[in-house]
């Protein structure tokens, strides 16, 4: 399985399935959405970079609990060598105020992804590559 985590912008640089993770689409992107609803939204709160970070990484691994066997379920259905493309809004340039490092949660699902399924090969890629977490 291959996976590559980029943003909207990025996703263009990719061969492969392209799905929307992000709360919204740029209105020029028909991307469909990932079919499991991983959106950075824990019981109506919308998560986002104005969190403290580990609250937020609290809060979504929380939603991928959540959502963790129809995740394992989908995932565990890859047959193709294709990679699928998952892609949000976050780039290091729309954070300044992290100075270099990505608050995403696209991260955050490429670790859980990464933890699952020890075989699958996940790339970061426009800032992701650069999380502001640690990986524990």
């Amino acid at each position: 399985m291959k996976i590559a985590l980029t943003s909207f912008r990025d996703a263009k640089n990719w061969e492969g399935t392209s799905c929307s993770i992000a709360r919204w689409q740029p209105v020029w992107s028909s991307m469909p959405e990932f079919p499991i609803d991983v959106k950075p939204v824990y019981k109506g709160e919308k998560l986002s970079e104005w969190m403290k970070p580990v609250e937020y990484k609290r809060k979504y691994n929380l939603i991928l609990k959540e959502k963790e066997d129809k995740l394992i379920d989908f995932f565990s259905r890859i047959e193709s060598d294709e990679p699928i493309i998952l892609c949000c809004w976050c780039t290091l340039d729309r954070q300044p105020q992290f100075k270099g490092k990505l608050f995403c949660h696209r991260i955050l699902l490429g670790w859980w992804i990464e933890e699952h399924f020890k075989y699958a090969m996940v790339k970061y890629a426009d800032g992701a590559e650069s999380p502001i977490w640690k990986k524990i």
